[in-house]
């Protein structure tokens, strides 16, 4: 499902919300343990909600979207830190 949300050309913003608020209730604390998958699709995650937050029509879609990027930078997932710098810089 990430994968297919990475590649769509169209916008994702509320699929990817739907998807992390369901990947937080799943697997949020194992997002931060190398040694289980989940971490790796945190790092996807945290690339699918900055692009949702570029795409957001809204300023109350944009919060939603910041506070579940703070809920995983919380949790020390691996590789949303990274995915907000890259924003950043490009």
């Amino acid at each position: 499902m990430l994968i297919t949300l990475d590649r769509a050309p169209d916008r994702v913003d509320e699929l990817v919300l739907m998807c992390v608020r369901r990947f937080l209730r799943m697997l949020g604390p194992a997002s931060a343990d190398l040694a289980r998958g989940a971490a790796a699709d945190a790092h996807h995650i945290g690339e699918l909600l900055v692009r949702a937050h570029a795409q957001a029509s809204s300023a109350a879609r944009r919060s939603e979207i910041l506070d579940l990027l703070d809920q995983l930078l919380l949790l020390g997932s691996y590789g949303v830190a990274q995915a907000i710098s890259n924003a950043e810089r490009g």
